[in-house]
């Protein structure tokens, strides 16, 4: 495989390959299938992040016929704005030979440093985030403002440092959260990108518990003018691969809403988290151009997922934030 990402003296690393999902913030386009080689890069994320989605490509031209007439039944569905609570699901997705996800794709050495590596940085953003979803209201300030702010602008930057320094005490190292504004750290991922994750984890479970949305919401036209109208602008200032692989996950909670949403609120297994991401792919193959097989690490698709759950409830709420005043 060739390497992920090049560097030249003075500059910053590049991704070598970029394969572009559809374009899921134009509610009229429709997703299309691409015939690609065996095995392709199809998302890579920052300089020292070691997040990628590799895949093993079979465009499928029936799935993709499928899932756009689906989409199109469901947008005939008047706009509801409800709650809706579903039992637990018997997915045994892992264990299908034919699903895109397995336990092997979950524990390969293509997505970084490992499940383990991850998920321990993880636990110390998630700390950190438990704490700074108290109700304080300049907490909670710093927390719209990292939430719903224009993505990697400095303001944006600047509240996410901000509140991992006025939460330091519950971060991984203290010195480390009020020198650097970080609440995890690794010599092998970028861990602002772990915090930021943590957080939408965190407000969709201190906020909304109970909230699920449906295919229907998200198939609304109403509720897409509501995304786009948002999301464009916030999503401007996002480094590329951020952006493509947030593209991605977006698309995926799109086409299975419900699924998105028990990944982000369950706190079962780790074999259960990775069957419903597994399932979340798999319903979704449009999104990841129809793979056969694809790769990633477990705990960093979770906060993407999480990020994209948090923007398409505040579409179909019709708010600004799911972030309460106090």
């Amino acid at each position: 495989m060739v390497p992920l990402f090049t560097r030249m003296r003075g500059t910053q690393l590049r991704p070598r390959i970029v394969l572009k999902p559809p374009d899921i913030f134009s509610s009229t386009e429709k997703p299309q299938a691409r015939k690609l080689r065996s095995e392709q890069i199809m998302q890579v994320l920052l300089p020292r992040h070691s997040f990628l989605l590799v895949a093993c490509l079979i465009a499928s031209p029936q799935s993709v016929a499928q899932s756009q007439n689906s989409q199109q039944a469901e947008k005939q569905t008047p706009e509801r704005e409800d709650v809706v609570v579903i039992g637990r699901r018997d997915l045994g997705d892992l264990d299908n030979p034919n699903s895109a996800v397995t336990r092997g794709t979950l524990g390969s050495a293509k997505t970084g440093a490992g499940p383990i590596v991850s998920r321990s940085i993880s636990a110390y953003s998630r700390r950190f985030a438990r704490c700074a979803m108290k109700r304080s209201r300049d907490g909670l300030e710093l927390v719209r403002q990292v939430l719903d702010g224009q993505i990697n602008s400095a303001t944006q930057r600047y509240a996410q440092t901000r509140l991992v320094q006025a939460y330091a005490v519950c971060s991984q190292d203290p010195s480390v959260a009020l020198r650097k504004g970080l609440a995890s750290k690794s010599v092998l991922y970028d861990t602002t990108y772990y915090d930021r994750g943590a957080l939408f984890i965190e407000a969709i479970n201190s906020f909304v518990p109970e909230l699920l949305l449906t295919k229907q919401l998200t198939a609304n036209a109403t509720v897409h003018a509501r995304f786009n109208a948002r999301e464009k602008p916030l999503a401007e200032m996002r480094e590329p691969a951020d952006r493509r692989y947030f593209e991605m996950a977006v698309c995926l909670v799109r086409l299975n809403p419900e699924i998105a949403v028990e990944l982000v609120r369950t706190n079962d297994s780790i074999s259960r988290i990775g069957n419903l991401e597994a399932a979340l792919v798999n319903r979704g193959r449009v999104c990841v151009s129809g793979a056969k097989r694809v790769y990633f690490d477990a705990t960093q698709f979770r906060f993407y997922i999480a990020d994209a759950v948090y923007r398409w409830a505040v579409a179909a709420k019709g708010a600004n934030t799911l972030v309460p005043e106090s």
